[in-house]
């Protein structure tokens, strides 16, 4: 298996129609991370109207290396560089975006370490404030991943895309990374992802709890080593119900509250 490789010159992921969780994501408050390689300057994440000209908001890494996001009112940008690195298995990072409801506001960028044994996060305050929260597209915007109006074409690789109608306090990232696999942000305390996109296929699909609609992947290609350790769960195993003498019983783990391993 391997993950899409985003070559800084047309590359994009689509998503459209969005649901309509995500195409009103910017009208309260919200949380964007991804799991990936920084290669380079470009557009993470980014939510915008048909024509690609309003966006909200825009997640993506800058010429100096910095994490910012438009809100198509405002542009806010990190105080300090998240830094790049080169391909390779061992190289990937969370990254993420989060803010408030309402009027203007510092947004928080968050960013790990490198996958390897113990990450830790750096949580920084934008440099200024955002636009405050606003109506997005709707239903007929689009999501573009690996691109942007704002930074254009990502360099590097992405290997899973998120989005949340909740705002991650600092201490929640930490839970994103519990066993190093998808399920572990479908299952995040805060609450389930409206958007989850595992980007380890050339057809990807959104399997968050309102999902949106892949419309065309360009150009990426499946030549990115998978971020070292990292399991695509998906949402993670399903209970299966154990049938006894007519009836459907669940594992007691489950009537317990536990957990099927």
């Amino acid at each position: 298996m391997s993950v899409l490789v985003f070559d800084d010159v047309d590359n994009e992921v689509r998503f459209s129609p969005l649901s309509s969780a995500l195409g009103s994501l910017m009208n309260g408050a919200g949380t964007i991370v991804l799991l990936a390689r920084l290669g380079g300057r470009g557009g993470l994440f980014s939510v915008e109207d048909s024509g690609h000209v309003n966006i909200n908001p825009g997640f993506s890494i800058d010429g100096s290396n910095k994490l910012n996001e438009d809100d198509n009112a405002a542009l806010s940008t990190a105080t300090t560089a998240v830094g790049t690195s080169t391909a390779g298995a061992g190289n990937y990072r969370v990254v993420a975006l989060d803010w408030a409801s309402g009027a203007a506001s510092l947004s928080r960028f968050h960013w790990s370490t490198v996958l390897s044994g113990a990450q830790t996060f750096t949580h920084d305050p934008a440099a200024a404030n955002n636009g405050g929260t606003h109506a997005g597209p709707g239903t007929s915007g689009h999501l573009r991943i690996g691109t942007g109006t704002t930074e254009g074409a990502f360099l590097g690789e992405i290997a899973l895309a998120a989005a949340w109608t909740q705002r991650f306090a600092d201490g929640d990232y930490a839970a994103l990374l519990t066993n190093d696999r998808t399920s572990d942000w479908w299952n995040h305390p805060v609450g389930q992802p409206i958007t989850l996109i595992e980007l380890n296929t050339l057809t990807p699909v959104d399997i968050g709890s309102a999902p949106s609609t892949l419309n065309t992947v360009v150009g990426g290609t499946l030549t990115g080593a998978d971020p070292s350790p990292w399991t695509f769960d998906g949402r993670g195993a399903v209970p299966v119900p154990v049938v006894e003498m007519g009836y459907t019983k669940f594992p007691k783990s489950i009537l317990r509250g536990g957990v099927v391993p």
